[in-house]
């Protein structure tokens, strides 16, 4: 029943009119309104109190703390004060200030004396260091004659007061002004105003001391005195 029904409605056609809405309603404008500005000047009641001419102080005395027991012991029985900081200020001082003058001053000139100039010779070439030859080395002849003349030069009473240092060759001969000695060698402190000649040097020492005995040959054989 129900499909017959709705079978029958599928056919039938609904007609439609169509109405034109002509709405005549009266409209009325409405001016803007404009506000009213008022001026005023505020002015606020302030109260000033002055103070009497005699205002009493109340000095307050600073706190103090009685030591305690982690303090050391000569310090238990002192009493602690407890200081603020303080600042004071300096009576200002009046500064004048000198504007730059306009006045253009001329510095007579300077006369710069010429530095001397001297012939001299570097510090490094006045220290000359030797190591020592070993005596095996030299022939034994020569060998005893160079002691011979270092006994000699030492003037001590006996040869067996006398210890051989070293042998150094290829030194400046007759330029040498001091002799130094360190852990290995031998430094020697030339004379650069005196002219140096190929020799050889043998320092000596007292047994038992420090004094040095210098004594230079000709190389590479010694003539005996």
């Amino acid at each position: 029943m129900l499909r017959r029904a709705h079978a029958r409605r599928a056919g039938e056609t609904v007609p439609i009119e169509i109405v034109a809405l002509d709405v005549d309603a009266e409209t009325t404008s409405i001016e803007r309104p404009q506000p009213t500005l008022t001026t005023m000047t505020l002015a606020p009641t302030v109260i000033v109190e002055i103070a009497a001419a005699e205002i009493d102080v109340e000095t307050v005395e600073p706190d103090v703390f009685a030591g305690v027991d982690v303090v050391a012991l000569r310090l238990a029985a002192n009493l602690v004060a407890v200081r603020a900081p303080t600042m004071r200020i300096r009576r200002p001082v009046e500064r004048t200030v000198m504007p730059p003058t306009a006045e253009t001053r001329t510095a007579s000139p300077v006369a710069l004396q010429l530095p001397t100039s001297r012939a001299a010779t570097p510090a490094p070439l006045e220290l000359v260091r030797r190591r020592p030859t070993p005596a095996k080395a030299f022939d034994e002849g020569w060998l005893s004659a160079a002691l011979l003349h270092l006994f000699r030069a030492s003037r001590l009473r006996s040869s067996g007061d006398l210890e051989l240092v070293g042998v150094y060759e290829r030194v400046p001969g007759g330029a040498i002004a001091s002799i130094a000695l360190d852990a290995t060698d031998a430094v020697l402190r030339i004379n650069p105003r005196l002219r140096p000649r190929p020799a050889t040097l043998l320092v000596g020492r007292a047994r038992g001391t420090d004094e040095l005995f210098p004594v230079e040959v000709e190389p590479p054989a010694f003539d005996e005195v």
